[in-house]
């Protein structure tokens, strides 16, 4: 595949990948800051622990399944995607984005 059609997979496949994983918490990894530990266990951890963080856990999920979507994509499938998805995935997740989150803004 070109490397230009594995980085617009690659980018597809994560921004796709990244609202999935926000919105069903599949997190690689939880991170506590109050104690400066990334803990891969997905059980309920201590109280004093203190509250945990997801985001780097959602970026790592989404960056692992966008590489090894983007390097087992053939090139002629890659180089069929259109370039208007470049713009057109990004202003959905926007919007879906919106919609979940729409609880903070009210």
């Amino acid at each position: 595949m070109s490397k230009q059609s594995a980085f617009t997979v690659f980018a597809l496949v994560g921004a796709i990948t990244y609202m999935l994983a926000v919105t069903f918490n599949w997190p690689a990894f939880a991170y506590y800051p109050l104690l400066n530990h990334f803990d891969l266990d997905r059980a309920l951890p201590p109280k004093t622990n203190g509250p945990s963080m997801l985001y780097y856990g959602w970026i790592v999920t989404a960056a692992a399944v966008a590489l090894v979507l983007a390097l087992a994509v053939p090139r002629a499938i890659g180089n069929k995607v259109p370039a208007a998805l470049g713009w057109i995935v990004p202003l959905a997740l926007i919007v879906y984005t919106l919609m979940y989150d729409r609880h903070w803004f009210l």
